[in-house]
């Protein structure tokens, strides 16, 4: 947990939120094609496989949502860059 909000931090407040959302991302990517494969999955657990997987995608695209338009006007992002 201690790990996740170290990393999570920057992206709450505001700071460098485009290159923290698109390395969480690829990093969400790479866990779940690693950590949930359900195509190799046996048959009874392929279903539970499938469900995280889609779930963490889901959140891959939620992130690369935040990537392209960025943190919103009260970040540390849009207060530096005025």
């Amino acid at each position: 947990p201690i790990a996740t909000i170290r990393v999570l931090k920057p992206m709450i407040i505001g700071f460098k939120t485009r290159i923290v959302a698109i390395g969480l991302a690829i990093f969400t990517l790479l866990a779940s094609l690693v950590g949930h494969a359900f195509w190799a999955a046996p048959v009874d657990a392929a279903f539970i496989a499938q469900l995280l997987f889609f779930k963490n995608m889901a959140v891959m695209g939620g992130l690369l949502v935040l990537a392209s338009n960025g943190a919103g006007s009260i970040s540390l992002d849009a207060k530096t860059h005025k």
